[in-house]
């Protein structure tokens, strides 16, 4: 689940993604990561990339949180949070995958 985050004692912004899965654990992915993005009208102002490969491939259910650090000096107004996943699924030779993630609702 994706959303966007404000602190209204300071104005700063993130976005968060509360992650969670099922089918993990026995070393199945290559990669898994999660590009984590704070947006404002559909621009790009702040991201980060979350690994989870040793968690995913660690765990077979389990959940954890990303987050961007908090963007200061904007307006709360129009920001939203995206994401990508790219994964790559062990010995399946396919190679990496990329899964583009809805964008949470607008802080108003």
């Amino acid at each position: 689940m994706l959303c966007a985050q404000d602190d209204s004692p300071t104005g700063a912004v993130r976005a968060v993604a509360d992650i969670w899965w099922t089918d993990g654990g026995s070393n199945k992915f290559n990669n898994v990561d999660l590009h984590l993005r704070t947006e404002k009208n559909d621009v790009n102002k702040k991201g980060a990339v979350c690994d989870l490969t040793a968690e995913v491939n660690k765990h077979g259910a389990s959940s954890t949180l990303c987050q961007v650090a908090w963007l200061h000096g904007i307006s709360s107004a129009g920001v939203t949070a995206d994401a990508t996943l790219i994964y790559d699924i062990k010995d399946d030779g396919v190679g990496e995958k990329r899964w583009d993630l809805g964008g949470s609702p607008a802080l108003r």
